[in-house]
């Protein structure tokens, strides 16, 4: 991806997702990102769309994020104890999210679903993030920024998606009109 292209693409995102590269990424950037995040995935106008991404947005913080912070809370520990308080409201707040959108117990039968979350993170993708950077605090401004540009695509999708809304099944509507009377051949539904 190009640079004027990758810069298009995230000047449409909210000021709070854009940071300066000098900036420390914050509890305030992660929570900002996954708002928006999930707040795109629902506006998809398809039902599975809509909660096939809300559920990849969740099983993404879930599995990605507490790594990349205990990573940077070991290392702002080792450095200066003043750096690591901040990192560790970082990781209180993420933990409490992902228990937050933990699913509930399920019954053996739909924990074979595809609709349940993967249980099984991608080592490919987590290793090359920690390989290509130099620290902790590195790997996670690479998530991070890796995580807009695949924002920005999410957002352009959605759009699309509203774009070719098909109309809504008699059923699918709120206020159901059901036919009665004899009806014949010719009778139709309203």
């Amino acid at each position: 991806m190009s640079s004027t292209v990758a810069r298009s693409a995230l000047a449409s995102l909210p000021r709070a997702l854009k940071i300066s590269p000098s900036t420390p990424i914050t509890r305030t950037h992660l929570l900002a990102l996954y708002k928006e995040q999930l707040r795109v995935a629902n506006s998809f106008s398809s039902y599975n769309f809509r909660q096939y991404f809300v559920r990849r947005t969740k099983d993404k913080f879930r599995l990605e994020v507490p790594a990349l912070l205990d990573a940077v809370e070991q290392q702002g520990e080792a450095a200066v104890e003043g750096a690591a308080t901040g990192k560790e409201g970082v990781v209180e707040a993420l933990k409490q999210a992902a228990q937050e959108a933990a699913p509930k117990e399920e019954s053996p039968a739909e924990d074979a679903s595809i609709y349940s979350p993967t249980s099984t993170p991608l080592p490919a993708a987590d290793s090359a993030v920690t390989a290509s950077s130099n620290s902790p605090q590195d790997a996670l401004r690479e998530w991070y920024t890796e995580s807009l540009s695949e924002l920005a695509v999410l957002a352009r999708s959605a759009i699309v998606n509203q774009m070719y809304e098909a109309p809504r099944l008699v059923v699918e509507g709120v206020g159901q009109v059901v036919a009665t009377g004899g009806g014949g051949a010719g009778q139709e539904a309203r």
